[in-house]
């Protein structure tokens, strides 16, 4: 499988992105009366139904990361709205407080189109996936994982990564990759502090 092509968006256009997340967040705490974006206001880049995921970190440690895959509605929309999942409604930490503002980070990741990974062998995913470090989807009956590009930071090694991924997902992490579907895709990211000096 050839190396797939990333969305290109614009760091103008992530930046806007980013700016609609901070606006989503700022809302909760009464700092913006705004409570959805126009999208009439945006340009029919950011109007598309594309995948995303917002991921929060405070003092460089995860506070939240909500995405989806596919989506059905704007992209600006799908971005106010997993701000806010990712901020007060994931289930891993607690909902995000004022007093963690002035160390929060936001990111925007923006999501290519799935891709199938076709190979031969468990031991040809993983050179595959150590030659591309891209974002997987792994599928298996009723469970389904995904992680982003940038858990290679910290996953380094191909095995790790799917071992982690397969527990993520709820499937049994001896189960090879030849028996369940595997998807590649890539993102364009861009991060930045929520408190804008």
């Amino acid at each position: 499988m050839s190396v797939m092509s990333s969305v290109k968006y614009s760091q103008c256009e992530l930046s806007q992105l980013l700016s609609v997340a901070r606006m989503a967040i700022a809302s909760h705490f009464g700092e913006n009366a705004a409570l959805l974006p126009n999208v009439a206001d945006y340009d029919e880049h950011l109007r598309a139904p594309v995948g995303c995921f917002v991921t929060l970190e405070v003092s460089g440690q995860l506070q939240g990361c909500i995405g989806t895959i596919h989506s059905q509605q704007p992209l600006v929309q799908e971005v106010h709205q997993k701000a806010l999942s990712a901020a007060f409604h994931d289930r891993r930490f607690p909902p995000l407080t004022a007093a963690q503002l002035p160390e929060l980070t936001l990111e925007v990741s923006v999501l290519s189109r799935p891709v199938r990974l076709t190979t031969g062998t468990e031991l040809d995913c993983l050179n595959h996936l150590d030659r591309h470090r891209p974002g997987v989807i792994l599928s298996h009956e009723q469970h389904c994982g995904v992680f982003l590009p940038q858990v290679w930071d910290k996953l380094k090694e191909p095995r790790e990564f799917i071992t982690a991924l397969k527990r993520k997902a709820g499937i049994d992490p001896n189960l090879p990759t030849t028996d369940m579907r595997v998807e590649l895709f890539t993102v364009d990211k861009h991060k930045e502090p929520y408190c804008q000096s």
